[in-house]
């Protein structure tokens, strides 16, 4: 009987690191006692990594979505956070009607000249935008 390939794949998890077992026997069944063994060290592994926070310490440094920077003027460092976005497009003076988000942004690029950056890339850019006129359009239906 031939002795099984064990081996263990670390994928981190937000904070844990959990392990899983993969068992890969070549001709033959693979032995209880090389599965429980196999099991048993996983379990009795490291479950956090040496530098890890507690999840409430990381997650309250970050920002929330709304208050993530979306766009930087080069040129004058002005900036917009996704929520003036989104509230931008959502205004009522604002008619998207029939323009994709993602086709108006590159129309704006063409006519900014490259002096726009988008720190946490164009798709949380088009997001906003997307999110704001689906807004106006339920508010226009209200009306």
């Amino acid at each position: 009987m031939e002795r099984p390939d064990v081996f263990f794949d670390k994928r981190p998890v937000g904070v844990q690191v959990r392990f899983y077992v993969i068992i890969r026997s070549v001709k033959t069944k693979v032995p209880l006692s090389c599965a429980l063994l196999a099991l048993l060290l996983a379990a009795c592994g490291p479950t956090e990594t040496p530098d890890a926070k507690p999840v409430a310490t990381q997650t309250a440094s970050q920002p929330s979505e709304d208050q993530m920077i979306v766009s930087r003027n080069v040129k004058n460092g002005h900036t917009n956070t996704y929520a003036e976005i989104r509230d931008q497009y959502a205004a009522p003076d604002k008619d998207m009607t029939g323009i994709d988000c993602a086709e108006f942004l590159l129309m704006v690029e063409g006519l900014a000249g490259g002096q726009v950056e988008y720190p946490n890339g164009k798709g949380l850019w088009i997001k906003a935008c997307e999110e704001g006129v689906k807004i106006h359009d339920q508010n226009q239906r209200k009306t």
